[in-house]
């Protein structure tokens, strides 16, 4: 590692390697990007149901909403250039019987508002797209997709270290001091100054704040991990599209359905905070995943349901909070010039990627 970099950036998830690849780009400065494991993405970026999405489910006026409008049609035309594997499958967001049907009718509302195509649909076209759901009502977002993430993350690893990027793996971060004028990158191997620091961090990403003196909880920067398991399917029913299920209030999608790229069908995630980074299956939400599904797919039996995987998304509320945006913040007003924050990056956060990158930039 050099003794001094012109930007250091802390965590090597989807977006930090997003930033990494979008800086080395243009910059023609020195960049490190510093990661704990022992290799990119292998926390949230690798352990989510690898959806691209469409911007329907926050407001216009969040980043959440702008960011993933923006980074989806980049990141299909990334997958496009680069032949990293991906499919425009299209979603249907659904509601039955017990549901709140007024809420889908809004979403669907606000999606129009926030200039994303959404089809409604006759219970006759329903069963022509999915002919194993019984659902009462729903429309379709013919721009989701899902991606192959470790692809995607791939290339933007190798196209950054191309570029001149530097990594530095199983570099665990202790300590971050900030001078005035530079900041000191101390890690359980190295110590490197920094004119800039962007801290992609992802679920450890109030560590950096909090050891600079932000007030974390006043500024809502406080990680709440929160754990979402998934299962999958021993048949595939003719699924051939993303299924969703009304939002909850705080912003969770609930268990939906999600056909992967070899054709196999998932479900998930639930959602539950957690102390610890464990990723090992809770078990007993297997009947919790049939029920929830059950309901819109009466075919579905408990015997069609195997344990597959878990991953933790950064959220900046407990499960069942108020609805939160991405924190995007250089933070010069509180004292801490040409430090950015990524604070709460989850769910569009692959989506936005691409777009999340370009925004970082521009503060430069």
């Amino acid at each position: 590692m050099l003794e001094k970099v012109d930007i250091a950036i802390i965590g090597a998830g989807v977006v930090g390697l997003a930033i990494a690849y979008e800086l080395s780009r243009h910059r023609g400065k020195t960049i490190a990007v510093v990661e704990q494991n022992v290799s990119f993405g292998m926390e949230t970026s690798s352990r989510n149901s690898q959806v691209i999405h469409s911007g329907i489910y926050y407001p216009g006026h969040f980043l959440k909403t702008i960011l993933c409008l923006s980074g989806r049609e980049k990141l299909y035309s990334f997958c496009h250039k680069y032949r990293v594997d991906h499919r425009r499958l299209g979603k249907l967001v659904i509601a039955n019987a017990g549901d709140d049907l007024d809420h889908l009718r809004r979403l669907y509302e606000q999606a129009k508002a926030n200039g994303v195509e959404v089809l409604p649909l006759t219970n006759r076209e329903i069963n022509q797209i999915e002919p194993a759901m019984r659902v009462e009502e729903a429309f379709f977002v013919p721009q989701a997709g899902i991606v192959n993430s470790h692809e995607f993350m791939k290339r933007l690893y190798l196209l950054a270290k191309d570029q001149g990027v530097i990594f530095a793996f199983c570099s665990q971060l202790m300590d971050v001091e900030f001078n005035g004028s530079e900041y000191t990158i101390i890690t359980n191997r190295d110590r490197f100054e920094s004119e800039w620091l962007i801290n992609s961090a992802g679920l450890h990403s109030d560590f950096i704040p909090a050891r600079l003196g932000l007030d974390i909880d006043g500024l809502s920067y406080r990680i709440y991990p929160c754990k979402g398991e998934y299962y999958s399917l021993r048949r595939s029913f003719g699924i051939s599209h993303l299924v969703y299920p009304l939002p909850a209030a705080s912003g969770l999608l609930g268990i939906h359905i999600t056909p992967d790229l070899g054709g196999h069908i998932r479900l998930g995630p639930n959602a539950y905070d957690v102390d610890s980074l464990n990723y090992e299956i809770d078990t007993t939400y297997r009947e919790l995943f049939y029920h929830s599904v059950h309901r819109f797919l009466p075919a579905l039996t408990l015997d069609d349901i195997a344990p597959d995987f878990a991953g933790i998304r950064p959220r900046r509320q407990p499960a069942g909070g108020s609805l939160q945006d991405f924190v995007i913040k250089e933070e010069g007003s509180h004292g801490l010039p040409q430090l950015i924050n990524l604070i709460g990056i989850e769910s569009p956060g692959l989506t936005s990627s691409l777009a999340i990158a370009e925004f970082v930039s521009a503060m430069l």
